[in-house]
C-alpha cells in the first residue's frame, strides 16, 4: 500500500505477465520483504499499480503485506535509470525495498525507481 498515490495492489511471484496484470511482481531472486537484502517489486505503468510512482517523495510511507505480515518502509530516494541498468536488481545485504516501473508513461525507454528503507520498528 502506498498512501500518497492510492496504491493497494497484491504482490505476486511466478509468471511476471500474469502478476503485472493483477498487481505487482516480486522478483523471487531478490530478498523477501523483511529479510536482509534488497526486495525488488515491479509494477506496470499502464495497469494502474505504479502509474504515479514518480510523484513519491522522501519520507513517504510504503506498507508491504507479505505472507500475513506487515512491513513498513519510508522512501529514501526517487530516480530514473536506463532499462539496461540492472544494478537495482542486486540483492545486497542491507534491508531495502526497491519499486520500479517504466517511464515515460507512453514509451517506456526509462525506469522510475524508488528505494525505501525500513521504518523504525
Amino acid at each position: 500500500m502506498i498512501p500518497r498515490i492510492a496504491v493497494d495492489a497484491g504482490i505476486s511471484e511466478g509468471n511476471i505477465d500474469a502478476a503485472l496484470d493483477s498487481g505487482v511482481y516480486h522478483y523471487p531472486e531478490t530478498a523477501a520483504p523483511g529479510e536482509a537484502g534488497n526486495a525488488v517489486i515491479a509494477g506496470h505503468r499502464l495497469r494502474r499499480a505504479f502509474t504515479l510512482l514518480h510523484v513519491l517523495k522522501k519520507g513517504d510511507p510504503v506498507i508491504v503485506y507479505w505472507h500475513g505480515r506487515e512491513y513498513d518502509y519510508r522512501v529514501m530516494v526517487v530516480f530514473e535509470v536506463d532499462p539496461s541498468d540492472t544494478a537495482i536488481l542486486e540483492r545486497g545485504s542491507q534491508e531495502l525495498l526497491t519499486l520500479y516501473t517504466c517511464l515515460p508513461r507512453t514509451v517506456g525507454d526509462r525506469r522510475t525507481v524508488v528505494i525505501a528503507e525500513p521504518a523504525l520498528r
